[in-house]
């Protein structure tokens, strides 16, 4: 039994004596709020124009007949980068252009009316035909005294009486086609012509429209950095790969991403040092302007053995006011410096 007890309290010592050690042989760690919060925030960005990249694609498919710039250049705003063959494009604008004259000229027409030259070769049908009827209505009456003393037979005064009842009918046609040609247009005949030359107005500006997507046009001043196809490759709105790249250089700026541990000290306003990559490569001073209104999953990696912690990353832009040599999409080291 003494053995037991002898034995159970060198065991407890050995292990007492264990944990003593391990203790003593870590370094000493101080807490301090100035330790345990850096003045200098550090975040990975890469620099950006005024506006991120503007890939151009035509909206149309076709063959490019002309690239009118090479990368590097400066262009305006509403600047045309480049053009697809449009022969038929414009042929069709011309064909519809033609159907819209057309429709409109017979509204014209319609709104006018009959010509004059029209109006008095109806009218003078018209007297022809009274002056033919009044002779036989008075052949007609001969023909009934005749007919009294017969000396006329009853055939030739039946014919007579036929004559003038045709007579009659083709007058009373003559007068009803003058009446139609000196009438206004009825209201649901200036509806349908006003409705063809509507229908072929949008049928023009449809294949106008079509004509202006075979342009490559500038949205904004920038500068051409990447062409994506050469004259005579065929090309459309669903290629992966667009016909022309755009930064707006007049204005860089840095997006940087700031760890979800420190966005709670990173305020707009505050001044940050850029560090491109490279001893050699001088710093350039910006300022933060805008933060991102919501997290977003972590895009640049560095070798910090501490970023694995940080999944989420909350974006700001830096305004460089002066370019400092930096060209768009460099990856650079941002140091955000805290007032204290």
């Amino acid at each position: 039994m003494l053995r037991f007890v002898l034995f159970t309290q060198a065991v407890v010592l050995l292990i007492c004596g264990g944990v003593w050690l391990d203790q003593h042989s870590q370094p000493a760690v101080r807490h301090s709020p100035a330790s345990r919060e850096s003045s200098t925030i550090h975040a990975s960005g890469r620099v950006e124009g005024a506006t991120p990249d503007i890939e151009l694609r035509f909206e149309t498919v076709g063959k490019i007949a002309a690239i009118h710039f090479e990368e590097g250049a400066f262009v305006e705003s509403g600047t045309v980068l480049a053009v697809l063959d449009d022969a038929t494009a414009r042929h069709r604008v011309a064909l519809m252009q033609a159907e819209f004259d057309q429709a409109e000229a017979k509204l014209l027409r319609l709104r006018n009316g009959a010509h004059e030259q029209e109006r008095l070769e109806v009218v003078s049908i018209c007297e022809a035909r009274q002056a033919q009827l009044r002779r036989a209505q008075v052949t007609l009456q001969r023909n009934l005294k005749l007919d009294a003393s017969t000396l006329v037979s009853k055939q030739e005064v039946d014919n007579c009486r036929g004559e003038v009842e045709a007579l009659t009918h083709e007058v009373a046609a003559v007068r009803a086609r003058l009446d139609r040609l000196n009438a206004p247009p009825r209201h649901d005949e200036l509806q349908a012509a006003e409705a063809q030359v509507a229908a072929a107005r949008a049928h023009w500006e449809l294949s106008r429209t079509e004509l202006r997507k075979t342009e490559l046009i500038a949205p904004t001043c920038g500068q051409v950095v990447k062409l994506g196809f050469e004259p005579g490759e065929l090309t459309g709105p669903q290629e992966a790969e667009p016909v022309v790249v755009m930064i707006d250089t007049r204005q860089l700026r840095v997006r940087a991403f700031v760890e979800e541990m420190d966005i709670g000290r990173v305020r707009a306003g505050q001044s940050a040092t850029i560090h491109p990559p490279g001893p050699a490569q001088t710093t350039c001073q910006g300022l933060v302007r805008v933060m991102s209104p919501r997290m977003s999953r972590k895009q640049a990696w560095t070798d910090h053995p501490d970023e694995r912690f940080d999944l989420k990353t909350r974006e700001i832009l830096i305004d460089l006011p002066d370019s400092c040599g930096l060209l768009p999409g460099l990856s650079v080291d941002v140091q955000i410096e805290l007032p204290r």
